[in-house]
């Protein structure tokens, strides 16, 4: 098995803290999306079967998709191993350095998940937290039509 780190990407929809198991795309798997440059993308488009597609997303990044059936080894900025909590709050813009490992399976390559270390945390916050919309301790909202003045 070969190994491929990308460092200092962004990722997007990390299911870390437990295997994706809803909706229509779930995998059952851990998983994570990996923002590549295009000159990361070349190097692993080489080493990997096309089935598995390094594409553009919506947004227009360039993006690898990579699971394991095993829960991945992530560590934060000091090197110690995250714990689940942690692992929920991982969200879309956290940059890490990535171990990718380049696998066969059924006389096929693909890339899988090998090890993360976050480097800078963007923090997953829930659509259905509505903490910031508590009155304690908020700033003045840009937005003065949420307040309550009858």
């Amino acid at each position: 098995m070969e190994n491929v780190v990308v460092k200092n990407v962004k990722l997007k929809w990390a299911f870390l803290a437990e295997p994706n198991t809803k909706g229509d795309y779930a995998s059952g798997k851990y998983e994570v999306s990996v923002v590549l440059t295009e000159e990361q993308a070349d190097m692993i488009r080489g080493k990997i079967n096309a089935r598995q597609k390094i594409k553009k997303d919506k947004e227009g990044d360039t993006v690898l998709t990579i699971k394991s059936s095993v829960q991945p080894l992530v560590v934060g900025p000091s090197g110690i191993q995250y714990t689940h909590d942690e692992l929920k709050k991982v969200g879309n813009g956290t940059v890490a350095n990535v171990r990718i490992n380049i696998f066969e399976n059924r006389g096929m390559t693909f890339a899988g998940i090998g090890a993360i270390k976050i480097k800078d945390l963007k923090e997953y916050v829930s659509r259905a937290d509505t903490s910031d919309l508590d009155d304690e301790d908020s700033a003045p909202s840009s937005l003065g039509d949420l307040e309550d003045d009858e």
